[in-house]
């Protein structure tokens, strides 16, 4: 294997190892704290960061993703982008400060005030800390990464928990959001060994501009798509609703986030790296959609079958109203988990400009499915959101076609057949579900896991394509053990 698949291999094994202990602590921060607090509080939270994370697209403007991508990168360059993005995170805590008011008005609630004062500070220490990130991203440094985000998760949650077993309330989730940014900020400066220099106007960084504009454009159309639904709720039906569908679409974008999130900072670099060699390129990006396609989508097919059980049982009776909603936000998570690959292939590529064009239409069918939706309620919204996600799959593989930017037909059949493998477990989880609605729910959630286990496996063994992707699956995992090594160009 070559050296840079060797990195590929380390910076998998790590970051998956990471993201299971964030995802450990990040269910059960949810959970723990989904005792102390009502659903309510946390809707007031999200009535605000449903909105303020638009702030936070503008303040990474897509330079952390250029400075990753980018073949070559000067200190100068990385200098410039560092206070740029500074800068702006600076600009958008100002902002925030400012708009707490008009943000209150807008919910109908004046306690929304000295929440989005709260958080203003976070734009300022995102800001610092992105180049930060890339920099260890850009030097494949994916353990400092894992520690730094695992640390900064488990101060945010620490303070959370010890705010409201103090009787903080709502002020429990914003001190934590404020603390997990501070402390990431700090370990990532204290783990990156680089420090910017001052502005240097002979380093150039158009083209990283150009990048960055691009993809800042295109995130700005996914957060407002991604948003507009929790904004819609909250408007409409109040705060408590917004928890329980906040609670519901966090337990969807959990595995989301922490996998492939801070699995793009693995298989940026080294698609981009790899675009020269089409089979290279091709044979990492088909493994990759594979196996984390896998792992995610029968995740959710599991939980699907559980959610009526297990939600009232592990969160508490008042959040049963977030587990049908958390039903239907996970189909639409399914099918982002099979698309997310194409994301990569735009970004090793260069594509961003036709990124931001793909996005401009599919976003907008995102959009109009919620409001359309919303017609009907929380329930409504998130049919909508999931109508206009799925649509989005089979578009982005259309227009990656017209690039030839990837093995197209190959991706939509691996898609294909993980939604397929997926919906068959997730039918005999509620299958078996519906059939003992008598029985406690500790024994539904036993049932469900048996039938949902052995369906997987019968499948794995039966079916002669799914078969295939088991033997992918296994050497992938081989190869992400410490201390394996695994043949191949």
């Amino acid at each position: 294997m070559s050296s840079l698949g060797q990195k590929a291999v380390r910076g998998g094994s790590i970051t998956l190892l990471g993201q299971g202990i964030k995802l450990i602590l990040q269910l059960g921060g949810l959970i723990v704290l989904g005792r102390i607090l009502p659903p309510e509080q946390f809707g007031l939270v999200a009535m605000v960061t449903a909105i303020s994370g638009l702030a936070d697209v503008l303040r990474d403007m897509g330079l952390s993703s250029a400075a990753i991508q980018a073949k070559t990168l000067s200190r100068g360059q990385q200098s410039n982008l560092f206070w740029l993005n500074s800068s702006l995170g600076l600009a958008l805590g100002f902002a925030a400060l400012v708009l707490a008011g008009p943000i209150a008005d807008f919910y109908g609630d004046d306690r929304l005030i000295g929440i989005t004062m709260a958080l203003a500070p976070m734009f300022l220490f995102n800001g610092v800390q992105t180049q930060f990130q890339a920099t260890l991203a850009r030097n494949l440094q994916f353990r400092a990464l894992m520690f730094t985000d695992i640390l900064s998760l488990a101060v945010g949650l620490a303070g959370a928990i010890a705010l409201a077993l103090i009787g903080a309330g709502y002020w429990a989730l914003v001190g934590q959001l404020v603390l997990q940014s501070l402390t990431l900020l700090l370990g990532r400066v204290a783990v990156a060994r680089w420090f910017p220099g001052l502005p240097d106007r002979s380093a150039p960084t158009r083209r990283l501009l150009t990048f960055g504009a691009n993809l800042m454009a295109t995130q700005l159309l996914v957060y407002a798509s991604s948003s507009i639904p929790s904004v819609l709720v909250g408007a409409r039906s109040g705060a408590q609703a917004l928890g329980f569908y906040s609670r519901a679409s966090q337990l969807v974008t959990f595995p989301i986030n922490q996998l492939f999130t801070p699995i793009t900072n693995v298989a940026l670099p080294v698609l981009s790296r790899s675009q020269d060699d089409r089979e290279r390129f091709d044979r990492h990006l088909l493994r990759s959609q594979i196996a984390l396609g896998y792992i995610v989508v029968l995740t959710f097919a599991v939980c699907i079958g559980v959610a009526d059980s297990i939600i009232p049982l592990v969160f508490g009776e008042e959040w049963a109203p977030s587990a049908p909603l958390f039903q239907i936000l996970a189909i639409g998570g399914a099918f982002q988990a099979v698309s997310y690959p194409t994301y990569w292939v735009f970004l090793a590529r260069g594509l961003t400009g036709s990124h931001l064009r793909y996005s401009l239409i599919s976003r907008s069918i995102v959009i109009v499915s919620v409001l359309i939706g919303s017609v009907s309620g929380v329930y409504g919204v998130a049919l909508g959101y999931v109508i206009g996600v799925a649509i989005g799959w089979p578009l982005s593989l259309l227009w990656l076609r017209g690039h030839d930017a990837g093995p197209i037909r190959a991706m939509f059949g691996n898609g294909l057949r993980v939604i397929l493998v997926g919906s068959v477990v997730a039918l005999a989880g509620l299958g078996i579900s519906r059939l003992t609605v008598n029985d406690a729910d500790i024994l539904r959630v036993v049932y469900a896991l048996l039938i949902c286990a052995g369906t997987t496996v019968l499948l794995a063994f039966v079916v002669p394509d799914v078969r295939r992707d088991r033997v992918i699956i296994v050497q992938t995992l081989a190869h992400l053990k410490p201390g394996s090594s695994a043949g191949g160009k």
